[in-house]
């Protein structure tokens, strides 16, 4: 067949067999296996010479004894096997050369590029260059560089975006020589397009081999014969998919910007600055050691690190469980992220004061700086607002998230609201502090809290009324069995204060 192939001219593309692979389940003969796949390889190869055929020596060339295994089970390529494979392929093919691109830019801001792609419409920014680049094709992430970007005369550290996205950052000699770049949506683009193609293969699988070929095509058609021209819908399914990758595979204009990455400065320089300059690692054990503990009690480490990361705030549900609020977005947003603060629930089943079950109840929230847990969810404290988070499905997961009141001020994030704490009569109640300027919407009417005080939340009928105001960081409040409330002052310097409804401390926004 080959010989008359090639007296028709046709080229062939001919591929040796890989090696087998040793696996954690030896196998008695993989030296005589391999051996005798080294011989169908030379003869393939000799094939493709006489012939004039391309060979790919997969043999020779996919793996060496020294790189980490690319099959699953010694024979089957796993994920990496593949992307070495198709990495191969494309090289030897050539198919991807039109693809590399070099873009450099030159002491003066000038841009320019080197096959591949094509750029434009720069602009010189205050600490960089932004430009717009486009593909002659998509890259192909396969390759060891599809895309590089040099600065030859850089002396600072830069960053790079892609439409917003950070990329690659990189120091001044990099720039020099340049890096490769391998990620961003130019490749995420590239990953729809396998997947599309992916997608598109398996319908075109299900039309070739289809299950129950009998009743489909052979002697047994005529019991359902309506499945021989359903496989025509198949067809249309292809179809469809191939229209989409025609669409997948058009390059689109993508925003590069380069900016400079200024070193980090403190403010001042103070040597007695409040952050130390050394922080040592926790050790529990001396820490507990070091603990004066009064008569008939024990203190112990109920959970740490990684399970809870920079922890708030702390409540008990009634089934003795630890509902913890955490935050690693503290204090703002880090431009470019997104905050991803969660609630975790904390479990001591055995009991010996030690938690040995966490859930994560609910993520992607920011700053929550209070939790409580209620029946069917949980009330939260949450930046500028306060939130129903509802567990509808009793499964110790959010579902659902209702924002009950928003406006609540922003001003100093540490002094937000803060503190639920349940009153023995049904009423939910929780603080702000100082410079947190409130202005909330309710259906009962307005309600206007400027500076510290208490508010007071009715669940049942959802009443929102400020109970207190004053105190300059009110940062506590216990409520005895009597019922009256006290709240701490973290600022004031006088220590817990008596309060009651309607009470106004001099420390209040307006007092004389």
């Amino acid at each position: 067949m080959v010989g008359a192939l090639a007296a028709k001219g046709a080229t062939l593309i001919l591929l040796t067999p890989p090696r087998q692979e040793a696996t954690g389940s030896p196998v008695p003969d993989l030296k005589e296996r391999n051996r005798r796949l080294g011989e169908a390889s030379r003869f393939i190869i000799g094939i493709g010479k006489k012939h004039g055929h391309l060979v790919i020596d997969l043999h020779g060339q996919l793996s060496t004894p020294e790189t980490e295994p690319i099959t699953e089970n010694g024979v089957h390529l796993n994920e990496l096997g593949y992307r070495r494979l198709a990495g191969l392929m494309t090289r030897e093919l050539g198919l991807f050369e039109g693809a590399r691109s070099l873009v450099t830019i030159d002491s003066e801001r000038v841009i320019s590029s080197h096959g591949g792609a094509t750029v434009g419409d720069a602009v010189t920014t205050g600490r960089g260059i932004r430009f717009d680049l486009r593909s002659d094709q998509l890259p192909c992430y396969f390759l060891p560089v599809a895309r590089k970007v040099s600065i030859p005369s850089a002396v600072h550290d830069y960053r790079l975006k892609v439409d917003g996205v950070d990329v690659l950052e990189g120091a001044a000699a990099g720039w020099r020589s340049g890096y490769a770049v391998s990620r961003g949506p130019e490749f995420d683009a590239t990953e729809k397009l396998r997947t599309a193609i992916i997608g598109k293969n398996l319908q075109h699988r299900r039309r070739l081999r289809p299950l129950n070929k009998t009743y489909v095509f052979l002697f047994r058609a005529y019991e359902m014969g309506h499945l021989a021209y359903e496989m025509g819908d198949f067809d249309r399914l292809v179809t469809a998919a191939e229209e989409r990758i025609a669409r997948l595979r058009i390059p689109h204009t993508h925003r590069y910007s380069i900016e400079r990455i200024d070193p980090w400065k403190p403010v001042h320089d103070d040597p007695e600055h409040e952050v130390p300059r050394f922080i040592p690692a926790p050790d529990i054990a001396d820490e507990l050691s070091k603990m004066e503990v009064p008569e008939g009690y024990q203190l112990n480490l109920f959970s740490a690190d990684p399970i809870l990361t920079n922890p708030i705030n702390l409540n008990w549900d009634t089934r003795g469980r630890a509902w913890v609020s955490m935050s690693s977005t503290y204090p703002h947003i880090k431009p470019g992220t997104e905050p991803n603060d969660r609630i975790v629930i904390l479990e001591d089943q055995d009991q010996n004061g030690v938690a040995d079950k966490w859930t994560v109840f609910a993520d992607g929230l920011l700053v929550p700086h209070s939790v409580m847990p209620v029946k069917g969810g949980a009330y939260v404290c949450s930046a500028t607002e306060f939130l129903f988070l509802a567990d509808t499905d009793g499964d110790d997961r959010a579902d659902e998230r209702r924002v009950v009141f928003s406006g609540f001020g922003n001003a100093d994030v540490h002094h937000m609201i803060h503190a639920l704490r349940w009153a023995p009569w049904g009423e939910l109640y929780f603080n702000q502090s100082i410079y947190i300027n409130s202005f909330i919407d309710t259906r009962w009417g307005k309600r206007r809290l400027n500076g510290s005080g208490v508010w007071r939340f009715r669940p049942e009928t959802e009443r929102l009324d400020v109970f207190a105001r004053g105190a300059v960081n009110p940062w506590g409040h216990a409520i005895d069995r009597w019922g009256q409330s006290f709240i701490t002052d973290g600022a004031g310097g006088q220590g817990p204060h008596y309060t009651f409804p309607g009470a106004a401390f001099r420390s209040a926004v307006g007092a004389p």
